[in-house]
C-alpha cells in the first residue's frame, strides 16, 4: 500500500510525516509529493474557467518545473532522508499544478493519506485539507500535532462506510500498541467492524451512547484520544452534502488527529444522488 504525504517544509508537514511514518512501518511506502503551484507560475491559469481542467504535470516538464525545482527537491530532500533514517520505504515527486487537484488525483491510487490540516500558506496544504477530507478517494488522516496513534476511538456513524475505514485501521494501526474503542447507538450492529480489527490482532470495545454519537465523540477525543476515526455520514439521512459537512466538521474540531472517509458514503448513496 502507498501511503501519500503532501508536505510543503512546514513544522505542521513534519508532524504529519511522523504519524505517517509510524502507520507505514515496514509493511507499507509511503509517497512524498511536494506541489508547486502552478497559478504562482502561469498567472494567465488564475481564472476559474482556466484552472477547470489543469492537472499535476510531471517533474520532467522542463519548461514549468524549473523556477520552483530546487526548493521542492530541498523539501523532499529532506523528508526522504527522515524516512531513510527510519528504515520507512518512500518515494518521492515533484508536481506542477493545483495542489488541491493535483492531490485528490493521487487519492485514487493510494491506500491512504496523511496530511497536515494546515501549512505554511493558503497556497499549500492549509488550503486544501478541508476539501481532502470530503472528496479524497482513500481515507485521510489529519494532523494537528504528533501523537502516535495508540488509543483510537472509531464513530459507528455508517454501518458499510465503517466496514471500509475500518478494513483501511486494519492495515495502517499497530495492533501491539494501538487499541479501538467503537462509539455506538445502542441499536447498531457493530460485528462485521469487530471482526476485522480482531483479525488484526486489535483489541476493540463497544461503548454504546445515547447522545448525537457527532458530539459524544467530540467530547471524548478531547479527553486522551490519540485518534478520531469516522466516515462523517453523522447520522443524518439528507444526504451526501451533509454528510461531507460532518466529516469536515469534525477534522476541524477535533482536538486531535482524525482519520475521514467521506467518500465511503458517497459510493454507496451514488446512484441514489447522482
Amino acid at each position: 500500500m502507498d501511503i501519500l504525504v503532501p508536505t510543503d517544509g512546514s513544522t505542521a508537514a513534519s508532524h504529519a510525516l511522523r504519524v505517517a511514518m509510524d502507520l507505514a512501518g515496514h509493511r507499507h511506502r509511503l509517497h512524498l509529493v511536494h506541489v508547486v503551484d502552478i497559478r504562482y507560475l502561469e498567472p494567465r491559469l488564475a481564472s476559474p474557467e482556466a484552472l477547470q481542467d489543469v492537472g499535476g504535470l510531471s517533474e520532467e516538464d522542463a519548461d514549468l518545473q524549473a523556477a520552483y525545482s530546487a526548493e521542492a527537491r530541498e523539501i523532499l530532500d529532506g523528508a526522504a532522508d527522515i524516512c531513510a533514517d527510519m528504515k520507512v520505504a518512500f518515494i518521492r515527486s515533484v508536481r506542477i499544478g493545483i495542489p488541491e487537484v493535483v492531490i485528490l488525483k493521487q487519492t485514487a491510487r493510494s491506500g491512504a493519506l496523511v496530511m497536515a490540516k494546515q501549512g505554511f500558506s493558503t497556497r499549500q496544504l492549509g488550503a486544501i485539507a478541508h476539501r481532502a477530507v470530503s472528496q479524497a478517494r482513500c481515507p485521510v488522516f489529519t494532523v494537528r500535532a504528533y501523537r502516535a496513534p495508540r488509543r483510537v476511538l472509531l464513530l459507528h456513524d455508517d454501518a458499510s462506510g465503517c466496514v471500509q475505514l475500518a478494513a483501511a485501521l486494519r492495515e495502517l494501526l499497530n495492533p501491539a500498541v494501538s487499541s479501538v474503542e467503537i462509539l455506538a447507538a445502542h441499536a447498531d450492529v457493530v460485528d462485521p467492524v469487530m471482526e476485522l480489527l480482531a483479525d488484526a490482532g486489535l483489541t476493540a470495545e463497544v461503548r454504546r451512547e445515547r447522545a448525537p454519537l457527532l458530539e459524544a465523540a467530540l467530547a471524548a477525543a478531547a479527553e486522551g484520544v490519540d485518534l478520531l476515526a469516522l466516515t462523517g455520514n453523522g447520522r443524518v439521512p439528507a444526504g451526501l452534502l451533509r454528510s461531507e459537512l460532518s466529516a469536515v466538521r469534525a477534522a476541524r474540531r477535533a482536538h486531535c488527529m482524525t482519520a475521514t472517509f467521506a467518500t465511503a458514503v458517497t459510493r454507496r448513496g451514488a446512484g441514489r444522488h447522482a
